[in-house]
């Protein structure tokens, strides 16, 4: 049976008590006027001495680890089912290092999930708008500041394709950490398609140092790992104050 078909079946006859929302809705700050929505599934939290479930599953997907891309295949379908897919909905998906441009021997999991999502929810998945100029470093282990001069650049958009000022347009990555990448490849559609509405969906998102420690203190509680901030969605969502955000320190916000 072909994967697509598979999904489809899966979300069309799942029972609704299976359904865990677990999207987390975030901004990703552009630059100081401007900030894009930042979606994703659960924490990338590298300060662990030992690692959770998500961060190994994390791990997985990177090396391709079939049931870990099964996995997040099936839970980003499951929860984007309440997102807002209509036929102008394009994806497009970060590239590797070593990329110049998509293709499927790239980054398997990501092109996996690109098009499972895009045959689910019936938009396109078309990464070979988007391209690099040059191959680059691993970014894993820069500051915030290298990331982005590294990536500075580097990610332009095929404009002999699509109008992108008319699309609505989904990156998605498997994990967001300074928002470096994500930022590089919305310069380049900006650059072409001033007008283009632009979301970030990540399957991970890792928080600073300090907002860790935060998600430690509460992590006894069940699930917590997988839920939004205290903040988030309560009654102190209007009184919260995200100094790190405010000041520069972080280019994601709780």
């Amino acid at each position: 049976m072909p994967a697509f078909i598979f999904y489809h079946i899966f979300l069309n006859f799942m029972p609704v008590s299976l359904i865990c929302m677990k999207l987390m809705h975030r901004k990703l700050r552009y630059d100081s006027n401007r900030s894009f929505d930042f979606i994703h599934l659960c924490y990338y939290l590298s300060k662990n001495e030992v690692k959770d479930d998500d961060q190994r599953r994390i791990i997985n997907f990177k090396h391709e680890d079939e049931q870990a891309v099964r996995y997040f295949i099936i839970e980003a379908i499951t929860n984007l089912r309440f997102f807002d897919f209509t036929t102008d909905h394009f994806i497009v998906r970060a590239l590797g290092s070593n990329e110049l441009k998509a293709n499927f021997n790239g980054n398997i999991g990501l092109e996996r999930l690109g098009a499972c999502l895009a045959d689910v929810f019936d938009c396109t998945y078309y990464p070979s708008i988007l391209y690099k100029t040059k191959q680059t470093l691993p970014i894993k282990s820069l500051s915030a500041g290298d990331r982005k001069q590294a990536l500075s650049g580097v990610y332009a958009v095929d404009t002999k394709m699509f109008d992108l000022n008319s699309r609505k347009l989904i990156i998605i990555d498997d994990v967001v950490t300074t928002g470096a990448t994500s930022c590089a490849i919305i310069e380049a559609v900006l650059t072409a398609y001033p007008k283009a509405d632009i979301t970030v969906f990540s399957l991970a998102w890792t928080p600073t140092a300090k907002q860790q420690e935060q998600l430690r203190q509460i992590a006894e509680r069940p699930m917590s790992v997988n839920e939004p901030e205290v903040a988030y969605g309560s009654r102190r969502a209007e009184e919260w104050v995200d100094e790190d955000f405010l000041n520069g320190e972080t280019f994601i916000s709780l």
